[in-house]
């Protein structure tokens, strides 16, 4: 089990590709976990944002929780740029500009309107669930289409975030502007 998950998680490129919910293969929010640790490799957090080697790596989950403890079992032990990852479900009162990646659900869009600038001055990789994230602001948008798992990227929301996207997850995201 472990060596299918190293081999899962060292292909997303390709994770688009798999079609959710044929017999035996992931269920998309499998595939959406595996894809929130993978992007962790693919954009570049300012240094001040990182903190201290021993500080948390922290993924927060704003809204009803789709992972369920799929999650919580691939990000046990896991660490990003030598810190240790710590997931945080929050609640509308809770602080998601503490996070390094937020995942933002479905029916929590409008809260990206309403802290949008927030978390852009706290450097918040924002990851909505769904069509139209990346267009109104999310960095990153996780879409099913044709029940396909697939990136949309936004470059302006990235660099208004201090974040940097390696040109290598570029090429399999479609690129949004904010609107569009």
């Amino acid at each position: 089990m472990k060596r299918w998950l190293q081999v899962l998680l060292s292909v997303l490129p390709c994770l688009s590709l798999l079609q959710a919910g044929d017999a035996g293969s992931p269920d998309e929010y499998e595939i959406k976990a595996a894809m929130l640790l993978n992007l962790t490799r693919f954009v570049e957090w300012p240094a001040a944002k990182m903190g201290a080697g021993s500080a948390p790596f922290v993924i927060g989950i704003l809204g009803h929780d789709p992972f369920g403890r799929d999650l919580d079992k691939l990000l046990a032990g896991k660490t990003v740029a030598g810190h240790p990852v710590v997931i945080e479900r929050l609640s509308s009162a809770g602080h998601p500009e503490a996070c390094h990646v937020l995942f933002i659900t479905r029916g929590e869009r409008k809260k990206l309107d309403e802290m949008g600038a927030d978390l852009a001055r706290s450097s918040v990789l924002t990851v909505g669930d769904g069509e139209k994230f990346a267009a109104a602001g999310s960095v990153v948008g996780l879409v099913l289409r044709e029940n396909r798992v697939q990136l949309e990227v936004n470059i302006s929301a990235a660099q208004h975030s201090g974040l940097v996207i390696s040109s290598r997850l570029l090429k399999l995201a479609t690129v949004v502007k904010d609107g569009a």
